[in-house]
């Protein structure tokens, strides 16, 4: 419990109530096994150095699920992103029962589509889309289990 009042000191959660409340959900979440599905990731050190997520995607045709991946600036470029994905994926897709993941990046975050693409996740669409009020190119990957069984 301490790793995830930790993890929630951020800038996402400056107040304490705020904070009790998403440790709350996520883990009511995870007792349900629905919902979001949050994560926190930690260096072998202990400090805490960003967040991994399954969030189920609304406005979507049937149950579909995002996965997102936030490493603060000062991690960022060491395989980080990657390890935490490889190894969420399989743990929280197998929880959940579900057999497919989407990630979704703009076109200009190199990062991201680095990540998705080492974790094998495939591209199989790219829309204009307005994000943060401005117009851009968004890319969807797909990730699902038969990706995952040939990657381990």
């Amino acid at each position: 419990m301490l790793a995830i009042e930790n993890f929630c000191r951020t800038k996402y959660f400056k107040r304490w109530k705020k904070r009790k409340r998403a440790i709350a959900q996520w883990l009511h979440n995870w007792e349900a096994a629905a919902g979001e599905q949050a994560c926190p990731i930690f260096l072998k050190e202990g400090a805490c150095i960003g967040h991994i997520a399954l969030s189920p995607l609304e406005d979507w045709d049937g149950e579909a699920w995002e996965v997102t991946c936030h490493i603060g600036a000062a991690f960022r470029g060491h395989g980080y992103a990657v390890e935490a994905m490889q190894a969420f994926l399989p743990a929280i897709m197998a929880r959940c029962g579900i057999t497919e993941v989407h990630g979704i990046c703009t076109k200009d975050n190199l990062a991201s589509r680095r990540v998705m693409e080492q974790c094998g996740f495939q591209k199989y669409r790219e829309k204009d889309v307005i994000y943060y009020g401005e117009p851009k190119s968004a890319l969807f990957y797909r990730y699902t289990i038969s990706t995952l069984t040939t990657r381990i």
